[in-house]
């Protein structure tokens, strides 16, 4: 009996894709925009989404305290971090804060969030551009390539294809080693965000 379908149940009970990332490459702009759409729309959405941020981040994000025996290491390492941390974006000057707010709001309406990080000669060269979830280049029809990531032959990621949202023909390949990808992994070889 549990196992039947009749016309009481049947538009509840649709059949689902076997592969996943087929099924998020179709429809995932779609599932986020609408998500956007709630979180911009709905003050119970948004409060929700603030609630959770200022859990996650608090009012001055995370604070380094290194505890080595030599004192000046320790102080030079915490400022430089400091430093560091109050512009570490690389276009639009943000802080650390500024960014993991964004982010932790990202991850919870667009289910994923996609960072370039751009390497210096120093630490202080380091810096991260937010990308967006937008960023992915859904254009590509290759496949080795789910909604913007290739794999290699052993199914690994190897590379991120990006474009520019208000420009879709300048594009972009990013290799794995230098771009963070955060997502909930809910099912096995799931390959982007929900």
């Amino acid at each position: 009996e549990a196992a039947e379908t009749n016309r009481l149940n049947e538009a509840h009970w649709q059949p689902v894709s076997d592969e996943i990332n087929d099924a998020l490459t179709a429809d995932i702009k779609l599932l986020q925009q609408r998500c956007r759409h709630e979180a911009n729309n709905n003050s119970v959405i948004d409060g929700g989404i603030e609630t959770h941020v200022t859990n996650v981040v608090g009012s001055t994000g995370p604070t380094l305290q290194v505890l080595t025996d030599d004192d000046r290491f320790n102080s030079e390492i915490e400022q430089l971090l400091k430093y560091w941390s109050a512009n570490c974006e690389f276009q639009d000057d943000l802080s650390l804060v500024d960014l993991l707010e964004g982010w932790t709001a990202q991850y919870l309406f667009n289910g994923e969030m996609l960072v370039q990080e751009i390497v210096g000669k120093g630490i202080a060269d380091y810096r991260l551009h937010d990308l967006g979830a937008e960023a992915f280049d859904m254009t590509i029809q290759n496949p080795n390539i789910y909604g913007g990531i290739e794999l290699d032959a052993n199914e690994q990621v190897k590379w991120y294809h990006v474009c520019d949202p208000g420009n879709p023909g300048d594009k972009a390949k990013l290799p794995k080693e230098f771009t963070l990808h955060c997502y909930r992994r809910r099912f096995a070889m799931q390959r982007r965000g929900l």
